[in-house]
């Protein structure tokens, strides 16, 4: 039998150049839930349902956080 022990930390160490700060205009845990948002619409539209220019995509349930976003993108995600 294996024992697994759980822990929170509080912080986690990571790299400067990889983190940007949290908007002030919205709550914490409200920004720290964009990642995981934006991350999902992005697998939605172009990974699973491979679209593309000139695509159309009808999104159900635009009300949400991930619909939201994925409709922010009309003509597809800005790409720098």
């Amino acid at each position: 039998m294996s024992c697994v022990t759980r822990m929170w930390i509080s912080r986690f160490p990571a790299p400067a150049d990889v983190l940007t700060p949290a908007p002030r205009s919205i709550p914490l845990s409200d920004a720290a839930a964009l990642p995981l948002v934006g991350l999902t619409a992005w697998q939605a539209l172009f990974e699973h349902a491979k679209l593309a220019a000139g695509q159309r995509v009808l999104v159900n349930g635009a009300g949400g956080k991930v619909g939201g976003l994925a409709c922010s993108w009309p003509s597809g995600p800005v790409r720098t």
